[in-house]
């Protein structure tokens, strides 16, 4: 199944972080997300996910569980 965004669903700008300890994830996730407009940032562990959220707080964070 192909997902193509549509100017309709569009993020309108809006910030996503997506925090993960794997590279490939972290690019995967963050090219999905640009595709239908987001604005995206990416951290590699939480330490720097709450830096980078100082700045400027994100819309929505996506995080890996690690149980």
């Amino acid at each position: 199944m192909t997902i193509s965004p549509r100017k309709t669903l569009a993020g309108n700008g809006r910030l996503v972080m997506v925090v993960d300890s794997d590279p490939n994830q972290l690019a995967y996730h963050a090219t999905l997300l640009q595709r239908f407009g987001y604005r995206v940032c990416t951290a590699r562990d939480a330490e720097q996910a709450l830096t980078m959220a100082a700045g400027e707080a994100p819309s929505l964070v996506i995080t890996e569980l690690n149980m």
